[in-house]
């Protein structure tokens, strides 16, 4: 899509609720309000830039909920994919014993649980991270709605910085938690081969939707004299989960697949 306006995550969710969805007969989208419109815009993250929107208050920081909900989505993802680490083998329990932040959960746990089976002992590490940022998360939030005298929704947003952050202390035992999972998790081999071949079929299947729409259902075609082809199937791939693009691709290049 570079050359047709390119893709970005925050403009598509927007795109979602304001005109792909059709709910209502007399108008697109599902009439979210103005607040959660600006705050899917406006999400950021380490791999999610805020845009600019017109009409979208741009120039103000986003709403305390839209800050929650982007660090929400840090700690989920990097302790979830840590959980997935391990249960695949990727990442041994060994690895972790470097990270500052894990040296403090493992003494807690040693402390109160002297035998413990392995299972449960990974459960109980990902539910100790997650509420030991959570807890850091709310304490701090709540000193900096002190420090700047926050009272009201317009006083955060006139703000000149993020008011829901972590402590510095606890930023310092995230990064090198965070530079863990990018080398032993996403770099490994196995991840950058299956991200790979995730690309590869994506790619193939906006090619031959673009090379012939006929075979795209009849609601993404009526798109097309509107929106354009290649838009029409951004559209239509964006709005596929794994599981749905795999069957889709299954279906247009195996033979022996129903269509």
């Amino acid at each position: 899509m570079r050359k047709k306006g390119g893709f970005n995550h925050n403009l598509q969710g927007l795109r979602v609720v304001d005109y792909l969805e059709e709910r209502y007969p007399d108008f697109p989208g599902i009439n979210l309000p103005w607040e959660v419109r600006e705050g899917i815009v406006k999400h950021s993250s380490a791999f999610d830039v805020a845009v600019k929107i017109k009409g979208l208050a741009p120039q103000e920081k986003p709403s305390l909920e839209t800050q929650v909900v982007d660090i929400a989505d840090e700690i989920a993802y990097d302790n979830h994919d840590l959980d997935d680490g391990i249960t695949s083998g990727l990442i041994r329990e060994s690895d972790l014993e470097g990270l500052p932040i894990w040296a403090h959960i493992n003494s807690r746990m040693a402390q109160r649980y002297a035998r413990i089976d392995p299972l449960h002992r990974k459960y109980l590490i990902i539910r100790s991270l997650i509420d030991m940022q959570v807890t850091d998360l709310i304490q701090e939030t709540e000193k900096n709605i002190g420090k700047f005298k926050l009272k009201t929704y317009n006083s955060v947003k006139k703000t000149d910085k993020k008011i829901v952050t972590f402590s510095r202390n606890m930023l310092n035992l995230r990064k090198p938690l965070r530079s863990f999972l990018m080398d032993k998790l996403y770099h490994n081999y196995r991840v950058i081969r299956m991200s790979t071949k995730a690309s590869r079929f994506i790619e193939k299947l906006f090619m031959e939707y673009v090379q012939r729409p006929e075979q795209l259902p009849m609601e993404a075609q009526r798109r097309i004299p509107k929106d354009g082809i290649q838009r029409a199937v951004c559209d239509y791939i964006a709005g596929m989960t794994d599981r749905y693009a795999l069957d889709e691709y299954e279906k247009l290049f195996n033979p022996y697949k129903k269509v």
